[in-house]
């Protein structure tokens, strides 16, 4: 079985990106809030129904007050945020 193989349903594609919009709205350890853009952008490269679906929960904006956020902690996720909007 290859990746293409396993089609996620638009309701599970959803959920998943329901939960990442509370991490990446809520959190505020710069680890957490880096893999939690990982996983965002590798959804967002799926597929352009999943992008779609990306800019319908509008994650731009959530992504946009990360990719400004302060701290050298924080240098990794910005530029992490970044990627991820040149995606969106």
């Amino acid at each position: 079985m290859t990746r293409k193989d396993i089609e996620p349903t638009t309701e599970l594609v959803i959920q998943c990106l329901t939960l990442l919009g509370d991490i990446v709205l809520t959190e505020k350890d710069p680890e957490v809030l880096f893999r939690a853009l990982v996983a965002l952008g590798t959804y967002t490269s799926l597929s352009t129904s999943i992008r779609s679906i990306v800019s319908q929960l509008e994650f731009g904006k959530a992504v946009e007050l990360i990719s400004r956020s302060g701290g050298a902690e924080f240098s990794n996720v910005r530029k992490c945020a970044d990627a991820v909007l040149k995606m969106l």
